[in-house]
């Protein structure tokens, strides 16, 4: 046919849907598959039965084969040609394919240059060049869809945990199964929501094997497969990996699906696998740096709507860019794993060609080592990002609580000033009436409430990070409180009764009680009030989740003022004993009971013996109620 024709031919295959193209493509398949398996039946007739029986000698025996041989690759350049043309008529719509359509595609054309690389290397190396430019086009518009719908999600992200459904605990399980086996498997499912049509078909055979199933009703298979899983509960409790539990917010798990697509097209297209490397690194380069500047930057105040960054909003984007550093060693196997050789070396050269845009000057699989080698730098970048992105998620935790500290140091000091005093109200010129004592043996308000702060962190933080954060957080808060405690503590005077008395007279002004008052200063009770002080403040920080080993370096400070000033440190017990005692002996203290303070001894220990994995496991309303019940 004529140009016209030709026109025509394109106009009706881009109107064809795509099922009904890839039964085109099967029927040139079938077509193609038959005639070279007549051409190799026929010369195994001419060869084995005619030339042998006719005794023709060597020499001529060999031209005919030779001769045969040419036909065949002359068959095989042929369809090629015609494929090509297929193919190439319809590139317009591949960027709008769906993934297991785009699967579907990559697969027949895979198999259509197996089916020719007998005859013709070059010719099976031009249908790969085919797919490789459908690969591209399809790669580009996937990644620019992926890019606009994860800044979306972003933007929006509330920062909150979501329930993970069992098609991502399936996606990360496939990953790291895929990290563990030998390699690539193009015509293996991958993602579960698809399912490729298998296409075999040698020199002896013509059939689309598949098993007796059209293109069209692979696709009905997949969509029921896809809504099979959808319509499964979701998972309570977090995302699974490595043996360990991780609570993430809901652009998290999309972002695993996005990787998971590009993980289908790397089966899909093998020889493209670094390319999409590169896209895989791009995409979660964009949500380490975008989450930075929501959370750590406050940006999710303006672009959804939060209040304020809370330790809980730090806290689960941390643990996002924790669990992409764990999955980059896989993602890395994955993408940088060697494309499959070609069984005939004649092909080599070409196939370099196909991915690196020009000949290679190396055979064989040494034309991929400079992409493999950037990828791999790549790869070696992002993870050292994430890595610095949760340490400055760490360090901004640390910086809130020490903030809270100075503000409480400061309130410690000026409470101080008030210990022991006692009160002599002045209500006539002439005549004083002296008062009990106003606080006797008191905790000074600021370290119960550094006390509360730190289980409110606790019951924040341990449900969400791991144990080795948990540990390195609340390591360096304890050592930061000890030592700032102890410099304080260790500053901190008997008050002379002038300033006893302008501190009440401030006291009472703010409370709106104006009086005239003198105050004396008791400076035995005094004393005790520091070591009270001190020994609540070291029995709050032993109840921390801090690592076991290193628990006593994080109190030295604290601890060594306590031995410097009072002698040995107490047993948990006595010391709850050593307060009750002071409680008897000054009935205005404000100190718990002897049963509200053995309660919250009991629950203190009992904290310190929970597992990680069983305050994980503990509602979220109980984090609250022991972290109140710890702080006393």
């Amino acid at each position: 046919p004529g140009s016209g024709g030709e026109f025509s031919v394109v106009q009706a295959l881009q109107g064809l849907s795509h099922e009904g193209f890839l039964q085109v493509l099967s029927v040139v398949f079938k077509v193609v598959a038959a005639c070279l398996a007549h051409l190799s039946q026929l010369s195994s007739i001419v060869r084995d039965d005619i030339l042998r029986a006719a005794k023709v000698p060597a020499p001529a025996t060999n031209q005919v084969s030779k001769d045969i041989r040419a036909v065949l690759q002359v068959v095989a350049d042929v369809a090629q040609g015609r494929w090509g043309k297929l193919v190439s008529a319809r590139s317009h719509c591949t960027p709008r394919l769906k993934l297991y359509e785009f699967q579907s595609l990559a697969a027949i054309c895979t198999s259509f240059a197996a089916l020719l690389e007998p005859h013709s290397p070059r010719a099976a190396a031009a249908v790969r060049l085919v797919a490789l430019a459908q690969c591209r086009a399809y790669v580009e518009a996937l990644h620019t869809r992926s890019v606009a719908q994860l800044q979306h999600l972003l933007e929006a992200e509330q920062w909150t945990a979501t329930e993970v459904p069992p098609t991502f605990q399936d996606i990360v399980n496939r990953l790291m199964e895929r990290c563990s086996g030998s390699g690539h498997t193009p015509s293996a499912t991958h993602g579960g929501t698809t399912t490729q049509p298998s296409l075999t078909s040698g020199v002896n055979g013509s059939t689309l094997a598949n098993g007796n199933s059209t293109p069209a009703e692979a696709t009905k298979q997949q969509q029921q497969q896809q809504q099979q899983q959808q319509s499964q509960p979701a998972r309570p409790g977090g995302l699974m990996l490595n043996g360990k539990r991780f609570l993430l917010v809901n652009t998290t798990l999309m972002l695993f699906k996005l990787l998971d697509e590009y993980l289908s097209v790397a089966d899909s297209s093998p020889l493209y696998c670094v390319e999409l490397g590169q896209h895989v690194v791009d995409l979660i380069r964009l949500f380490n740096n975008q989450s930075c500047q929501l959370v750590l930057g406050a940006g999710a105040v303006r672009t959804a709507g939060l209040r304020s960054i809370s330790a809980k909003h730090l806290a689960l984007s941390c643990e996002s860019c924790y669990m992409l550093a764990q999955l980059i060693p896989a993602l890395r196997t994955v993408f940088l794993a060697p494309p499959p050789a070609s069984p005939l070396p004649q092909q080599q050269p070409l196939q370099q060609q196909l991915v690196q845009g020009k000949g290679g000057s190396k055979p064989g699989y040494a034309g991929f080592e400079p992409q493999r080698h950037m990828l791999m730098l790549e790869f070696d970048k992002l993870a050292n990002d994430l890595t610095v992105h949760t340490r400055e998620v760490h360090s901004k935790l640390v910086e809130i609580m020490q903030d809270r500290l100075l503000m409480a140091a400061r309130q410690l000091a000026t409470e101080s000033r008030t210990w022991g005093a006692v009160q002599q109200q002045q209500q006539h010129p002439n005549k004083q009436q002296l008062q009990p004592a106003k606080q006797g043996f008191e905790v000074s308000p600021a370290v119960r409430s550094l006390s509360k702060q730190l289980g409110t962190l606790q019951s924040v933080l341990v449900p969400i990070l791991q144990e080795e954060e948990v540990h390195y957080i609340f390591g360096r808060v304890a050592s930061l409180y000890c030592d700032t405690l102890a410099a304080t503590l260790d500053v901190l005077k008997p008050p002379t009764p002038e300033t006893a008395t302008m501190a009440e007279q401030q006291q009472q002004q703010q409370q709106q009680q104006p009086m005239n008052v003198v105050v004396s200063v008791d400076a035995g009770v005094w004393e005790e009030c520091r070591r009270l002080n001190t020994l609540y403040a070291l029995q709050s920080f032993r109840v921390l989740p801090l690592e076991p080993s290193q628990s006593a370096t994080y109190l030295t400070r604290l601890s060594t003022f306590y031995i410097k000033h009072y002698g040995a440190l107490p047993s948990p017990q006595a010391a709850v004993s050593s307060m009750d005692a002071a409680a008897a002996a000054v009935p205005a203290t404000k100190l718990p009971s002897s049963a509200t303070a053995a309660a919250a001894a009991a629950v203190a220990a009992s904290a310190t013996r929970r597992t990680h994995a069983e305050w994980q496991a503990l509602p979220a309303g109980q984090h609250y109620t022991h972290a109140v019940q710890v702080a006393g």
